[in-house]
């Protein structure tokens, strides 16, 4: 979301977060040393020799930053649904399933994409704080902040770094006394409905493949004052997924400022 907005000038400045260090090196690199990215999207070899030399790098604590960025980027466009810790590669190890290692890995869009991201670094600043300290951090003036916790089920299968239910129970808390817009987004389960119970939410279905099909239900929350959008079903099957995809449709009475899509970072928070 936070991209999207800064591209189509709804905003100022963005400001990414995510605790986990590869993920915000990407983001480092992305803004910082975007050229030596894009040479490396457009050179780099797809192949499974190459795959388990990139995860070898991506394990490796002592990886710099451009080495880091770089593998976790190859890992997320070459392994099922984008899972960088246990997706596993797109085609099988022995290549033989129906899309193959390169079926995510559009060298010329991919490049661009970073490129328009460079274009805008000047307004984007990354971070990879915890969400506690995230949050404390937001400065006192206009703005929107999305919040994207890791799930709270199945969490250890997905990502680097998880919350136990403690650490929800904080962040819940913490985003109850947020004096600014937000939006929430986690895995629908009953906890979480707990946590946030006096929001307004919408609720939608994904379907993806990531070793074995799996059905998710999400669900997002709304501070208060935010006009919630309504919502489309489109069917969007892809070479590592296939999911039903609930395209947000906004209001006619919604303002340009008021339109949310959806974001992957752990938090982001946007000036509008």
């Amino acid at each position: 979301m936070a991209l999207n907005l800064l591209f189509g000038g709804y905003v100022s400045r963005i400001r990414i977060n995510d605790r986990d260090p590869s993920i915000a090196a990407f983001w480092r690199v992305a803004t910082a040393h975007a050229g030596e990215l894009c040479d490396f999207i457009e050179t780099v070899e797809l192949s499974v020799d190459e795959w388990h030399r990139q995860r070898a790098i991506y394990q490796d604590s002592n990886t710099n930053l451009l080495a880091r960025a770089c593998a976790t980027f190859y890992l997320n466009r070459t392994n099922r649904s984008g899972i960088i810790k246990s997706g596993g590669i797109i085609g099988g190890l022995d290549q033989t399933g129906k899309w193959k290692i390169d079926a995510r890995f559009n060298r010329g869009d991919l490049a661009q994409r970073v490129r328009r991201i460079a274009d805008k670094s000047s307004q984007i600043e990354v971070t990879d704080l915890d969400a506690l300290d995230f949050l404390e951090t937001l400065p006192r003036e206009r703005l929107l902040c999305y919040l994207d916790p890791p799930y709270y089920r199945k969490a250890s299968e997905l990502y680097a770094n998880f919350y136990l239910p403690s650490d929800h129970a904080a962040v819940a808390q913490a985003v109850h006394g947020l004096s600014c817009p937000w939006i929430v987004s986690y895995d629908n389960t009953q906890e979480i409905r707990r946590l946030y119970s006096d929001f307004s939410d919408i609720r939608y279905d994904l379907r993806y493949t990531a070793r074995k099909r799996y059905e998710g239900k999400e669900i997002m929350f709304f501070s208060p004052g935010l006009k919630v959008p309504e919502i489309e079903v489109a069917r969007t099957p892809e070479a590592s997924e296939e999911a039903d995809v609930r395209r947000f449709k906004a209001p006619p009475q919604i303002k340009r400022r008021d339109v949310k899509e959806a974001l992957l970072e752990v938090g982001a928070a946007v000036s509008l």
